[in-house]
């Protein structure tokens, strides 16, 4: 009899989810004939088609797994065949032509205009006009049209296009100029040709604006372009203003999106990366007397280091805000298409030089459209190289003796300085390399291991140079001009820290830049650290000279000056890890650029001299000192680091895109919780106060033990629905727990356990939710529980969010391993709202990122209750507590729990030996649920 019913029960749901299916096909059919119904006939009718044969075989199977998510239609506008050589012969009716497929990751994504936006356009306090200047020879109708028309769907409309045709030869291009009709658009015709640079002169004598654009004539600017810039007047009173920028390729996509940091002078004389689009007040260009002839192919580059000499009110736009189309020929397709450029590029730094009274040989960089600009040292002062060291005599040795061997730069005296240094053969080798040299010399300092105070103290006591060069005793000399290549950056009055290339023996990179990456677990990132030696980094960032907010300071030059003022390293807050990039931050702040060189290479031993720190104690006092890097630089930890781009992932050594601005980052919403199941079922109604939604995710498509014994654990104090993207759990491994769960769901692996919360909140939906007292969002990433959960679940009453475990790594945060929430939050608009937007990440930091520590740190703002079971607040512990206090959690504060994680994969190498035996003193857990997982 209970078989029959179970399986009444069973075909009731099933008609019940059925008729509930057959409603939502008919809508998404209609809403699909929608989005399909401007996009052209034959595409439409295929479409539908294909939707209408997807539907009938689903219903056909009448199972719960109703493939929506194969039914997406991704909206593409199709190309037109032809484009009409002149404006008058365009309808208005006629589609645009705007993206077809994109090319790799990258996805731009046009901006909406909304109410706000143009209430904000309606209210701007000052509304400047735009003369955009277009020099014009012979350009395919086609292109210029579509250029036109982008500054036509221009959100800003106080603009004018100033035109000026080179005397073109192409029919076409001329028919096309002449019918033009708008009366924001001027025109003038040559009467000979006179290059580019010639003819944006030209254009430019035929503006009014305040603000001058460049725009080329086969390119397009977003429609939000002229808003942004304008927007940016308003706020800030710029006067060169310069915004990201992408490729527009011949079928309409777009690729390779460059993503620049903010203002990098050196970066800008290595390569003209502000490019596109560039706007400029128009009495700066007066004063730069315009464009310079003879400099075709880079004459907005010798335009802009005219121009920055005189303003330095100068902004950066992170966003793309232009499209430059990759026509055969063209610079945007390759640059050796124009090969003058890169001369031209050459001549027009040659000239700033001169302009600017700098001694400097300019020559070409290391890859096509860069430069290396070879600067003469003014003078040649005393450069004191500072190195600290514990023993390893041999090392010390091969960094002296490379210095001495190689060096071309003689104005130079060592400073070695012992700390604690015990072995005889060190002190032996300190005295023979005293002998080798007169200057060389070495000092000890035997106080505890502080990185910052010994460099302190060999700075203010025994250095006596104009230049400090901090250096690690595990550096070996490549570069033989390696100091003058840093000098020479050091010696330019605006530059602070110089840092320099650093390979690992294995000839791979390990030092070329720092980035800093708000809100991620290592908060600084090693750009390219690992890649190979030859490795050109994102737009040749690897290959030309940079500036970055910081550099290491394994090989760090710094003005005397510059190092009194800012009073040195922090020897009380950061004596070991990231003094480096505390004192590269400290120079930025007082208005120095710091440099990073290729042109100085130098092989690390890494660590080598004291080893890697991997003893919990070491890492804990790694992670305070990391705390007091945010507290003390609060601004470029909260918001994008101004040398790299938000647009730039910052859990990636490569410069990878961020997923905001990847294909691969899409919205759940619009995935309804059914579209994804495979297998529902309801084993009984409420019968606790509480109500858990368990998610499990098994590789081998098993419910093992140790899930199971968690499961019972948890079913004496809650009702669980358990949540499963393990697609090929059979009826017989779910039968094994149905004892324990309200209702089993098998569902498709999308979105990890956010994807399961959501889908089981879905399908509980907001009433049968609102009959519990608290809602349990747990997963399988633990073993336990150890001990009886009656504590726990008496505990969790008294807050309005409740978790086992918080953690300050990235920030701070509840973990959302198990976290419990009252019936106070999970009725809120905040949890609402979330749940209902709640995004997919393809990238599990970024995923962390936002929904675990963002949805924790929003609930935590609104004024919710909350606390920990074990809190690292109250036990002032700055490290993942799961992880290193594995041990102490059990024995010492009866945590119930162990991360699976530590036993099994034990990621940071702690000692785990003995673990069966930490928990067989304070447990009868059954270790076998864990030796067999």
């Amino acid at each position: 009899n209970k078989q029959i019913e179970d399986k009444e029960r069973h075909i009731q749901n099933q008609n019940t989810l059925i008729e509930s299916l057959h409603t939502l096909i008919e809508e998404k059919d209609q809403h699909i004939q929608r989005q399909l119904g401007d996009i052209g006939h034959w595409h439409n009718v295929a479409q539908s088609m294909t939707i209408k044969s997807r539907i009938k075989k689903a219903l056909k199977a009448v199972i719960p797994l109703f493939l929506w998510n194969k039914l997406k239609v991704i909206k593409h506008k199709i190309k037109p065949t032809t484009i009409p050589a002149t404006p008058e012969t365009i309808s208005a009716e006629q589609p645009s032509t705007t993206i077809a497929a994109p090319v790799n990751e990258y996805c731009y994504l046009e901006p909406t205009l909304t109410p706000d936006i143009q209430k904000e356009l309606d209210d701007f306090m000052h509304q400047p006009l735009i003369s955009i200047i277009m020099p014009v020879y012979n350009v395919d109708p086609q292109w210029l049209d579509l250029a036109i028309k982008s500054l036509e769907a221009q959100w800003y409309t106080h603009w004018e296009l100033c035109i000026a045709d080179d005397k073109s030869t192409n029919k076409k291009t001329l028919a096309y100029l002449k019918n033009i009709k708008n009366p924001k658009i001027k025109v003038t015709y040559l009467k000979k040709n006179v290059n580019i640079s010639g003819a944006s002169n030209a254009a430019l004598s035929l503006t009014t604006g305040e603000y001058i654009a460049l725009m080329d004539n086969d390119d397009e600017l977003t429609p939000d372009a002229l808003y942004e810039v304008v927007k940016v007047i308003n706020h800030h009173g710029s006067e060169f203003i310069y915004s990201d920028e992408d490729k527009l390729e011949m079928d309409g996509s777009y690729s390779d999106p460059h993503f620049k940091p903010d203002f990098a002078p050196e970066m800008f004389l290595s390569q003209n990366y502000l490019s596109h689009l560039g706007v400029i007040k128009k009495s700066l260009i007066t004063k730069a007397n315009g464009f310079t002839l003879g400099l075709e192919g880079s004459q907005d580059f010798d335009l802009y280091l005219k121009v920055l000499e005189h303003t330095d009110k100068i902004y950066h736009i992170q966003k793309v805000l232009y499209h430059w189309r990759k026509v055969p020929g063209s610079t945007a397709a390759e640059y050796g298409e124009k090969s003058y450029a890169q001369e031209a590029g050459r001549k027009a730094l040659e000239n700033a030089m001169k302009r600017r009274d700098i001694k400097a040989l300019v020559k070409n960089g290391q890859t096509a459209g860069t430069y290396k600009i070879n600067y003469t040292l003014t003078t040649t002062p005393l450069v004191s190289i500072i190195i600290p060291f514990k023993d390893k005599p041999e090392l010390l040795k091969t960094c002296i003796e490379s210095i001495l061997e190689k060096s071309t730069y003689q104005n130079f005296e060592i400073i070695g300085i012992s700390n604690n240094s015990t072995e005889e053969e060190t002190f032996k080798e300190m005295r023979y390399l005293e002998s080798l040299d007169k200057r060389v010399a070495f000092y000890e300092y035997n106080v505890p291991f502080n990185y910052s105070k010994i460099n302190n103290y060999a700075a203010n006591t025994y250095a006596k140079g104009e230049q400090l060069l901090f250096l690690n005793n595990d550096i070996e000399v490549i570069t033989p001009q390696w100091i003058e290549e840093m000098l020479m950056y050091s010696q330019q009055k605006q530059n602070g820290a110089i840092g320099a290339k650093l390979y690992f023996p294995n000839d791979t990179i390990q030092h070329a830049g720092l980035v800093m990456a708000p809100n991620t677990i290592h908060s600084v990132i090693l750009v390219y650290q690992g890649f190979p030696k030859e490795h050109y980094g994102y737009v040749s960032r690897a290959k030309c000279v940079n500036n970055y907010s910081a550099v290491t300071a394994a090989c760090l030059m710094l003005k005397r000056e510059i190092f009194d003022e800012i009073q040195g390293f922090d020897e009380e807050r950061l004596s070991v890890a990231y003094n480096d990039v505390d004192l590269c931050l400290r120079i930025q702040e007082a208005g120095y650029y710091n440099v990073w060189t290729p042109y100085c290479e130098l092989y690390h031993h890494e660590s080598i001299s004291r080893g890697y720190e991997i003893s919990r104690e070491s890492v804990e006092r790694r992670e305070k000192e990391k705390w007091h890097l945010k507290e003390k630089h609060p601004k470029v930890f909260k918001q994008s680091d101004p040398l790299y781009n938000k647009n730039l992932a910052r859990f990636s050594l490569g410069c990878e895109l961020d997923e905001s601005v990847k294909h691969t980052h899409e919205s759940i919403t619009g995935i309804a919780f059914y579209e994804t199941l495979i297998h529902t079922k309801n084993i009984h109604p409420k019968q606790k106060n509480n109500v858990c939604i368990f998610s499990h995710f098994d590789a081998q498509n098993e419910i093992k033990e140790d899930v199971i014994f968690y499961l019972k654990s948890l079913s004496i104090f809650t009702d669980i629905l358990f949540v499963s993207t393990a697609e090929g759990l059979d009826e017989t491994s779910l039968e094994k727990i149905e004892p324990y769960c309200r209702d089993i769901i098998v569902k498709k692996n999308i979105g990890y356990d956010f994807g399961a919360w959501k889908t089981g909140l879905d399908y509980l939906g907001t009433q049968k939710l609102n009959a519990y007292e608290h809602l349990i969002l747990c997963n399988d990433s633990v073993y336990g529980p150890l001990f009886d959960l009656e504590v726990i679940f008496e505990k969790m009453k008294h807050n309005d969010l409740w978790a086992m475990t918080d953690n300050h790594e990235i920030d701070y945060h509840l973990q959302s391993y198990f976290m419990v929430y009252s019936k106070k939050v999970f009725t809120s608009a905040l949890f609402k709202d979330f749940w209902k937007t709640m995004k997919i990440y393809h990238n599990k930091q970024t995923l962390i990122e936002n929904n675990e520590i963002g949805f924790s740190q929003a609930l935590i703002a609104s004024d919710f209750s909350y606390d920990a079971y074990y809190s690292s607040i109250k036990h002032q512990n700055y490290v993942n507590v799961l992880q290193y206090y594995w041990k102490e959690l059990i024995t010492e504060h009866h945590f119930p729990f162990i991360k699976k994680e530590v036993l099994k994969r034990n990621p940071l190498g702690l000692n785990i030996e003995h673990w069966d035996d930490a928990i067989k003193q304070v447990s009868d857990y059954n270790i076998e649920f864990i030796q067999n997982s």
